[in-house]
Order: C-alpha cells, then sequence, then structure tokens
C-alpha cells in the first residue's frame, strides 16, 4: 500500500478546480462501524506529507467529511493552506453500516454491484449517495474563490466521477483526483 497520489494535481491558481482527496489508510475494525475506523499511524504521516503537495498552496476553501479518518487527513491540509477546515456531513461516505468485514474479494464484488447501481441490502443507494455528494461539492465551489479541495471516501469519490470498480481500486490511501467543478 502507497500513500502517494496516483496522479499528482498541477499547481493552479484557476477558479473551478476541484480536488477530491480520499482519506488515509485506517485500522479496520470488526464490529465497529467504518464511519468510525481511525487512522494508522503510516496513514497520519501520510497525511502530513500530502499537506506539503504544491496543490495545497492555492486552495482557498477544504472541506472534509465527519469521519474521523477523514478530518486526521483534512487537518494538516487545511493548516498547510492557512485556511480553516470546513467539516460537512454530506460528504460522509456511502452508508453501509451493517456491512462486516469481508475478504477483499467478496467486498470488491459487493463495490462493483454498488458502483453499477444494483441496490445493496443496508447501504444508502448508489444515486442517494451520489446526489448528496455532488450537492454539497456544488455548495462549496459556489462559495470558493478559487481551488478547493474536498476530503472523503472512495465510494462517494468513485459515484461522483462516475468510476467504475477497477478505478475505485486504483484508488490509494491516501489520493487526489482532481476535477474540473460543475458550477
Amino acid at each position: 500500500m502507497t500513500d502517494a497520489p496516483t496522479r499528482s494535481p498541477s499547481s493552479s491558481r484557476g477558479r473551478g478546480l476541484l480536488y477530491l482527496i480520499r482519506h488515509v489508510e485506517v485500522e479496520l475494525r470488526d464490529g465497529v462501524p467504518p464511519e468510525e475506523w481511525p487512522p494508522t499511524p503510516a496513514g497520519l504521516e501520510a497525511a502530513d506529507r500530502l499537506a506539503g503537495e504544491p496543490f495545497v498552496r492555492d486552495l482557498s476553501l477544504v472541506a472534509t467529511s465527519p469521519e474521523p479518518k477523514a478530518v486526521a487527513t483534512a487537518r494538516p491540509v487545511a493548516a498547510s493552506a492557512g485556511l480553516e477546515l470546513r467539516v460537512e456531513d454530506d460528504l460522509r461516505e456511502a452508508r453501509r453500516p451493517k456491512t462486516p468485514i469481508l475478504e477483499r474479494d467478496a467486498y470488491v464484488a459487493l463495490v462493483a454491484r454498488y458502483l453499477a447501481g444494483e441496490e445493496i441490502a443496508g447501504w444508502e443507494p448508489a444515486a442517494a449517495a451520489r446526489a448528496r455528494f455532488a450537492g454539497c461539492v456544488e455548495r462549496l465551489a459556489a462559495e470558493a474563490r478559487g481551488p478547493l479541495a474536498v476530503v472523503t471516501h472512495g465510494l462517494v469519490i468513485s459515484l461522483y466521477l462516475g468510476y467504475g470498480v477497477e478505478e475505485w481500486r486504483a484508488l490509494r490511501l491516501p489520493d487526489v483526483r482532481a476535477a474540473p467543478t460543475r458550477v
């Protein structure tokens, strides 16, 4: 597992640029809801390194999911950018509270079905998660005076960008994807 972004975004001072940041590595805890999983020590170190990436200095807004792993990723990014961190509930991961920790192949198969639009029992419907997340990103983009960063999670990033399971699997912990805002 690596902690370097797979796509190093170019520095840009242009309005309308969105950096989608996937959170750092976490400690999986069976019986604990995924939204409560904490970052690992290596994940915290990766967040500090991420905060030193060139694109960070141009950010005008940094917002994060309220989940601890996302906040731990976002905090050093916001500090490095000299910005106050915004916590937005609508940037949270797709809800899947009753899903136990599964073998990797079984989980990937579930994600493939989910990203293809299939209803998964106990999971927030994909269309609802995407609409919630996209609406929040659009509100943030309308407020931003320049590039913004959203620290969030793999499933909602994938839903927002229209990724399938292979693109989802390619997302690292952490990872950065640059995209134009839709506002």
